[in-house]
């Protein structure tokens, strides 16, 4: 009961966290994502636009957990969650704050990415554990990088360029057809 308890508490602090980090952006509108059941996607985030709404989504999978040894979080993620951020049509992270010092970090599970080609791609990580039939994927402090204005700067900017990107392959597509 105690440890359920602490649990919950350790959620609804990570969710505040967030709401703090991410909204003190002026282009981010953030929105709890509730799909009846426990998929890995706990809130959907839209990335504003030179000042105007968009439909440039990308996902989070929120955690909470205690700091390693140097202060980073390691984070354990049932396998099967893979089948659905293979199927997610945008971005999706990872991102965990460490109770210990309140600082968050982030991990792409579903990566802004373009071919070898520029086309721009959403790139699966872990997708080996599919094809091994992995039950956890172990995601090793090693693997996140903190969650800083800056960081988080870019991250909202890798973003915007992806669908930039995805908008101008979509122009010229449309002009080969036509």
């Amino acid at each position: 009961m105690i440890n359920t308890l602490q649990e919950n508490l350790n959620a609804q602090r990570a969710i505040a966290l967030l709401t703090i980090k991410l909204t003190a952006r002026n282009d981010i509108i953030l929105d709890s994502f509730h799909s009846g059941q426990d998929i890995g996607i706990d809130f959907i985030a839209t990335v504003e636009k030179n000042g105007r709404q968009t439909a440039r989504m990308f996902g989070i999978e929120l955690k909470s957990t205690q700091s390693s040894g140097n202060g980073k979080p390691g984070v354990t993620l049932p396998a099967n969650r893979l089948f659905v951020y293979r199927d997610i049509a945008f971005p999706l992270c990872l991102i965990t704050f460490v109770m210990n010092n309140d600082k968050g970090y982030f991990k792409w599970l579903v990566e802004p990415a373009y071919s070898l080609s520029g086309q721009p791609i959403l790139s699966l990580a872990y997708k080996q554990s599919i094809e091994d039939g992995t039950k956890n994927i172990q995601i090793r402090p090693g693997d996140f990088t903190e969650l800083t204005d800056e960081n988080l700067g870019e991250l909202i900017m890798s973003i915007n360029q992806w669908y930039d990107a995805r908008e101008q392959f979509s122009h010229e597509v449309d002009a080969q057809v036509a």
